[in-house]
């Protein structure tokens, strides 16, 4: 039995939002990946991947807590990617104030149990990845918009 996914239309509206952002800073076309690649967008520029992206939208400020939390299983598979390929994986984080970029194959992180409780389902709750702030390069100031 496959697992609920808990993305809602309002949730890959933002993430659409954010892949145009991105792309036209960075120049290039974004490609939204299967979901049996566990990341969400491929980056080409001149008929070339360039890196692929994992996206997340916060609806608080960067600077709400020193880390940013993202499940381990997403840096495995930044690394099995990067080991196949020998592109480098970029987290893309839109919070309400901010957009920031972390290369997640190079950052420095420490590794604990973490996750939501809120929607009651217990695989929600795994082994995740505590990523500082300092790791983060902000590419747009966007203000509040909570």
């Amino acid at each position: 039995m496959s697992r609920k996914r808990y993305e809602s239309n309002e949730d890959l509206k933002r993430e659409s939002e954010l892949a145009d952002e991105i792309a036209m800073r960075w120049n290039c076309d974004l490609h939204k990946l299967p979901i049996q690649y566990h990341l969400d967008f491929v980056a080409e520029r001149e008929g070339k991947i360039r890196a692929f992206l994992e996206f997340k939208c916060r609806t608080f400020e960067m600077n709400k807590y020193p880390t940013f939390m993202i499940s381990m299983s997403k840096m495995l598979t930044a690394r099995l990617m990067f080991g196949v390929s020998g592109k480098d994986t970029y987290l893309i984080v839109k919070w309400t104030d901010k957009i920031a970029r972390c290369d997640i194959l190079h950052c420095k992180y420490e590794v604990a149990m973490g996750g939501r409780r809120d929607r009651g389902d217990w695989q929600d709750i795994d082994p995740c990845c505590y990523i500082p702030l300092s790791e983060f390069t902000v590419i747009a100031d966007t203000g509040s918009q909570a």
